[in-house]
């Protein structure tokens, strides 16, 4: 009865251990995609015409605010 247990609990960690990866994974995917836009969008108000920035600086606002609750979910907490 105590082996079903523990191997039960031992199981159940297992799962949440990975689920924890798998979540960590999808956390750094967006993380990484969000860095690359906002780069993206840094050049192209650099090369373009400054009228850009009234379209592309609300996105990058949007982008570093789905970043800081992407760190938030890691427990790094930037603000």
């Amino acid at each position: 009865m105590k082996d079903k247990v523990i191997n039960d609990l031992l199981k159940r960690i297992s799962d949440l251990e990975f689920e924890v990866e798998r979540l960590e994974n999808s956390i750094n995917k967006l993380e990484n995609f969000i860095e690359r836009e906002i780069e993206l969008y840094t050049v192209e108000l650099t090369e373009k015409n400054k009228n850009m920035l009234g379209y592309t600086a609300p996105i990058r606002g949007v982008y570093k605010e789905i970043y800081n609750v992407l760190q938030k979910l890691k427990g790094v907490d930037k603000e």
